[in-house]
């Protein structure tokens, strides 16, 4: 059979973001005049060859390029990204097994200037990346996913070579009922666009989290899923990750570590249908973070030692075969977090500290005609609750997190329309 392209791709994406202090901190510190700004570029272009039948061969490049800026009252620095990212894989399927195979590269030029805080600076990054999963169905009821990586990085505040294992198994009880289970490694990427054509989950697992670049996370989870009718179903899933997180830049010995933490994550959740067109969502989340060894990011970087959030939301949304949706949630949150001193640097000597606070959201909407978009407007603590919240952008570095809860009431609309 001769090689034929089976689809093509071309992509351009603009952002452009400006916003404030966006972190919630614990004790309730703001920074008034902070003013971030974020300009990015990106171009893409991807191919799909059907090789024959059972064997298909992708090809992805980007193009990337973005500008950060960040200012103070009398302090601003810039940081500029420019890099490329190019992948390839083959996909081979069958009825009982498939297999992927992929590699890539990516370079960047990371370009920083400020005004009172450290000299400019040129560095640049360099990763090679390679892959490979199986996909067994044997027996009749079971998945075996086995799977290894390699990642080769070069950065400022990393070198490393990790070979990282993966495997998962995904086991079919009955025709209600499935078990997961998975244990891998993944290695954070240090690239200015969070995108991949890399298997982002294993045996349902997300691999990829938002970490600080070159962290490296061992993960063990186990999920089971239930569908009790046609209309109601569920489940459980727990994920322990330990985390090695670079912190600091290698030129400077003496304010560099690996930080070791310890993440936990317990979710439960319930999904009922009664009809076409009533949906309830109930769900609940336990999430525990430690840092287990390292000081440096505690002295330097506002975060909290220890960390643990349980949420328990309840949705009910309504859809109209006009056209017409709404939608009321119900949002408990609470909250235990300790620091370490600020004068001995040992968390024994701080005490726990509680929050806890319950939100009410509310929306509606209306779906245009022939799938054209839809128009909505949402409201967030609508009774403009004001509570304590610690949120977890001390993780990912520079790159900003959106608030999943705000201390004051939000309205804000969204309107997608389709050409």
């Amino acid at each position: 059979m001769p090689h034929t392209v089976k689809a093509n791709t071309t992509e351009y994406r603009y952002r452009e973001t400006l916003s404030g202090d966006l972190r919630f901190k614990f004790d309730g510190s703001f920074r008034s005049s902070q003013h971030t700004s974020i300009d990015q570029n990106m171009s893409r272009v991807g191919a799909n060859y059907a090789l024959s039948p059972q064997m298909n061969m992708i090809a992805s490049f980007i193009y990337a390029n973005r500008d950060y800026k960040n200012s103070f009252s009398n302090l601003a620095f810039a940081t500029g990204y420019k890099g490329y990212l190019a992948e390839t894989q083959l996909l081979y399927k069958t009825d009982h097994f498939n297999w992927i195979m992929g590699i890539g590269g990516n370079s960047s030029d990371i370009t920083m200037i400020s005004t009172g805080l450290v000299d400019n600076s040129e560095t640049s990054t360099n990763q090679k990346i390679g892959y490979s999963y199986a996909n067994i169905k044997t027996p009749e009821n079971l998945i075996w996913t086995i799977g290894l990586s390699y990642q080769s990085a070069e950065s400022p505040a990393f070198n490393l070579d990790k070979l990282n294992p993966k495997l998962g198994v995904q086991w079919a009880i009955n025709d209600h009922a499935t078990l997961r289970a998975a244990a891998f490694q993944v290695v954070k990427r240090d690239f200015t666009i969070e995108q991949t054509i890399e298997p982002t989950q294993l045996a349902g697992f997300n691999q990829f989290f938002d970490n600080s670049a070159g962290t490296v996370s061992k993960n063990y989870g186990v999920g089971l899923d239930v569908r009790f009718t046609k209309q109601l179903w569920g489940g459980l899933t727990a994920l322990r990750r330990d985390l090695e997180v670079p912190l600091g830049t290698l030129a400077l010995p003496e304010f560099y570590e690996i930080e070791q933490d310890l993440e936990n994550y317990y979710n439960a959740y319930l999904y009922w249908m009664p009809n076409r067109q009533w949906a309830v969502n109930i769900s609940g989340l336990y999430q525990t973070f430690e840092v287990e060894q390292g000081l440096l990011g505690q002295r330097f970087i506002p975060r909290p030692h220890y960390l643990r959030t349980i949420s328990l939301p309840i949705n009910v949304q309504y859809f109209d075969p006009s056209g017409f949706f709404a939608g009321v949630s119900l949002v408990y949150v609470n909250q235990r977090v300790q620091f370490l001193d600020p004068r001995s640097f040992t968390p024994s000597q701080m005490p726990l500290q509680n929050e806890n606070f319950t939100l009410v959201n509310a929306g509606l909407g209306y779906r245009l005609p022939k799938r054209w978009g839809t128009v909505a407007l949402q409201v967030n603590n609508f009774f403009n609750r004001d509570f304590r919240y610690q949120d977890y952008s001390f993780q990912v570095g520079e790159r900003a997190v959106n608030p999943l809860y705000i201390p004051e009431r939000t309205i804000f609309t969204n309107i997608i329309l389709n050409f």
